[in-house]
């Protein structure tokens, strides 16, 4: 019960934790294994396809959460501050423009 409990945690919060991780590799395992089973029993050339780009998308992910905690790393050894970046810092300016009053549009009947 508690993995359920972090699982939804996880959702709630930005960033991943060990109980997002199982899941999602837990839902790719079982994803896999029924695309094999599919193509064992049909023998479609879809499954295959689709089975190399479940297999595909799986290897992303888990390289990327690797480049993530890789990154996290070397800033927590190089002693960088981990800043949070929010709509108006990664636009480089603030949205300054003043804003027009909706206008009233009048039909004029003949």
């Amino acid at each position: 019960m508690d993995f359920v409990k972090d699982l939804w945690s996880s959702i709630l919060t930005p960033g991943t934790n060990e109980a997002l991780l199982k899941a999602t590799h837990g839902s790719f395992a079982a994803l896999l294994i029924t695309l094999v089973a599919l193509l064992a029993a049909t023998r479609n050339i879809h499954y295959v396809f689709l089975t190399l780009i479940a297999a595909g998308l799986w290897a992303s992910i888990t390289w990327f959460v690797a480049e993530v905690e890789r990154e996290k790393q070397r800033q927590k050894e190089n002693g960088e501050a981990e800043e949070p970046v929010t709509e108006a810092k990664s636009s480089g300016k603030e949205d300054s423009s003043p804003k027009s009053a909706p206008t009233k549009r009048t039909s004029k009947k003949t």
